[in-house]
């Protein structure tokens, strides 16, 4: 039953005729009228729980108003976006191109209670609309907010595109999204770790590389002050935690007249391509992430 305290709590009505009521949150933050039914036939979780094994099952058919169960763990937007997606209710929060903070939420419900794959070809719409809403210098918070929800979703290739910007696009990984989720308590640490790793290894391949291609002739010319000319300015150092990998890779291509041609895109481009993003049948069966995956079946 409901605490008093919670009974304060206004109801937000999402199935008028439900026989539900869910209190989310600790102390509750809101109040859920829903369907049992209907959560039931869309999530194996709650089909479960409102069984008659458990006594919120039981307490359903004999009550002559709705039974309250209460959800103190859950987050109460990303309950309140589930129950209306499960019910088929508009969510206006999750518009054609919703907010990564509120579709995580939505991803972080669905993937605890089961039900990610009624919404598969949602979810999968939103991720692509959020990748293709990045900015050219992306946000290293929404990426990594977009990572953990195609990881949550288990979609291949928004994940791979997610941590390939991440790699690529961003100096560092933000392990808390905006609204003090801790990302890693939904998504293994260890995709950060090959993140950062995979970035690092192409910034070992540059400063190797670099220093060792083919300049021109001209005694007049010294190396390392060409270097310096075409990778530094007063606003972006040669430091790998200033300059992200895909700009470095173009400054590459700045020294073209100083070096052979050919050397210069083919370091540029072997250095991007090395950065492939993460499979994420990898990261769920605890395989390498540092290597491009080959398994046809991934």
């Amino acid at each position: 039953m409901a605490s008093t305290e919670s009974q304060d709590v206004p109801v937000h009505i999402i199935a008028a005729e439900g026989d539900l009521i869910l209190a989310v949150g600790s102390p509750v933050k809101v109040r859920l009228h829903v369907s049992s039914e209907v959560l039931k036939n869309t999530s194996p979780v709650f089909s479960t729980l409102l069984s008659p094994h458990f006594r919120e099952g039981q307490a359903l058919p004999s009550a002559e108003v709705p039974t309250s169960i209460k959800l103190p763990e859950d987050l109460p937007d990303g309950m309140t976006y589930l129950c209306k997606l499960l019910h088929g209710k508009e969510v206006e929060q999750l518009s054609l191109c919703p907010k990564t903070e509120d579709l995580l939420q939505a991803a972080i419900a669905a993937d605890k209670y089961a039900a990610m794959p009624v919404l598969q070809l949602q979810m999968q719409s939103w991720l692509y609309a959020a990748l293709d809403d990045l900015e050219p210098v992306p946000c290293e918070e929404k990426l990594s907010r977009i990572a953990c929800i195609a990881y949550l979703a288990r979609h291949k290739r928004a994940f791979a595109k997610a941590t390939r910007r991440l790699i690529l696009d961003c100096t560092g990984n933000f392990d808390r999204s905006g609204d003090g989720i801790t990302l890693s308590d939904y998504m293994p640490p260890r995709v950060f770790e090959a993140v950062s790793y995979c970035r690092l290894r192409a910034w070992k391949k540059i400063v190797m590389e670099v220093p060792l291609l083919q300049f021109g002739h001209d005694d007049d010319v010294d190396r390392d002050e060409a270097i310096a000319d075409a990778f530094q300015s007063d606003a972006v150092g040669w430091a790998g935690e200033k300059r992200t990998i895909a700009d470095t890779a173009f400054c590459i291509l700045n020294i073209r007249g100083l070096v052979d041609a050919h050397e210069a895109l083919s370091l540029s481009a072997s250095t991007q391509d090395g950065c492939s993003g993460l499979c994420v049948q990898c990261v769920l069966d605890g395989g390498y992430l540092t290597t491009a995956c080959s398994k046809e079946d991934h």
